[in-house]
């Protein structure tokens, strides 16, 4: 199946206290080789919105990065310690400006931009998600259905499609897709199943 509609989807300074806080230390722009392009760029290039100094957000992100069920390797520092909203924008200042660099890339993504669900960063790449509620699109589901039938190690992990030749088969893939729908971008697996949804639960034309 063609993939070629994700490829557009695509992180870890140095440690310093300031505040009371902990913060991402870069070295200055005469220190590292000149960039063309910044991880704000390759974010805004992405379909990403940059979360902005009052932005409404920025208080589910801290209660996030906060949690404890996140994982020090996804938070800017390996630290665990709980960070203030001013440190945490520092951080997103700092690793904004820095040059491209794909682990840093990846933890800013998730801590400075506008938090989107699974559909609705979907519908920012312009990926067009069949419905989920009725008989509405039943066509093009069972094509897929058809498609999924033979795909192997492609398909969603842990889903197969019982009775597949059955009438009613395509509402299995119809069901699981939607199931996945709301997925928060700090779940471990939203990537995982954005590239999912994207190929099994989308218009193909």
């Amino acid at each position: 199946m063609a993939m070629n509609n994700l490829y557009m989807l695509g992180a870890l300074g140095a440690a310093g206290a300031l505040g009371g806080g902990i913060y991402l230390a870069y070295p200055s722009s005469t220190d590292k080789p000149a960039s063309t392009t910044t991880i704000r760029d390759k974010l805004v290039k992405d379909s990403y919105t940059i979360l902005n100094d009052g932005h409404s957000d920025w208080s589910k992100v801290l209660e996030k990065y906060n949690d404890t069920k996140i994982t020090p390797d996804r938070r800017f520092t390996q630290s665990t310690e709980t960070i203030e909203l001013d440190v945490l924008k520092r951080s997103c200042e700092s690793a904004l400006s820095h040059g491209e660099d794909e682990s840093l890339y990846e933890k800013t993504k998730l801590w400075c931009t506008v938090p989107r669900t699974l559909q609705q960063r979907l519908e920012d790449l312009k990926i067009k998600l069949l419905r989920t509620d009725g008989n509405d699109d039943q066509d093009k589901w069972g094509k897929l259905k058809d498609l999924y039938k033979a795909a192997g190690d492609k398909g969603i992990k842990t889903f197969a499609i019982n009775n597949p030749d059955d009438t009613n088969a395509w509402q299995q893939l119809r069901d699981e897709c939607k199931k996945h729908l709301n997925k928060e971008r700090w779940d471990s697996e939203y990537e995982y199943y954005l590239g999912k949804v994207s190929d099994w639960c989308s218009d193909k034309g």
